[in-house]
């Protein structure tokens, strides 16, 4: 079975805590949204943002993932280099948290985050819209 992409997300911060006694860490994610304001100048920094993903790998236990931020013409604003993503659980299911920072945006466009697994088809998994005030 193919890794599948249970749910994404984009938010302020988000950050995993260590197993405790009952073998499970915590998701802890702060602050989603879906929306960038901008007062309609650009360039345009964000200052930093997380994006969560959380997988079903299902009889694999590892898969290598790049995560990477695309605006609406298809160019590459940011990536995360691959990564080995492997499950935390016995369910199966993996949370990867990507976290950037000074991305910049040259005009207004959303933002596509797309993530591409074991090399193959590049997936769309959230967008973060601009919005000017």
């Amino acid at each position: 079975m193919e890794p599948k992409l249970n749910f994404a997300l984009i938010c302020d911060k988000a950050f995993s805590e260590a197993p405790g006694l009952n073998g499970k860490g915590k998701l802890n994610i702060m602050g989603i949204f879906q929306f960038v304001y901008s007062n309609g100048k650009f360039p345009m920094m964000l200052p930093q943002f997380s994006v969560v993903l959380n997988f079903s790998l299902g009889d694999s236990d590892s898969h290598r993932i790049l995560v990477l931020l695309r605006d609406d013409l298809g160019n590459e604003i940011a990536k995360i280099n691959e990564l080995e993503i492997k499950q935390d659980n016995s369910t199966g299911d993996v949370n990867y948290i990507g976290n950037f920072a000074g991305v910049v945006m040259y005009r207004n466009s959303k933002i596509d985050v797309c993530y591409q697994i074991d090399g193959g088809k590049i997936e769309k998994s959230a967008i973060i819209d601009l919005k000017e005030q």
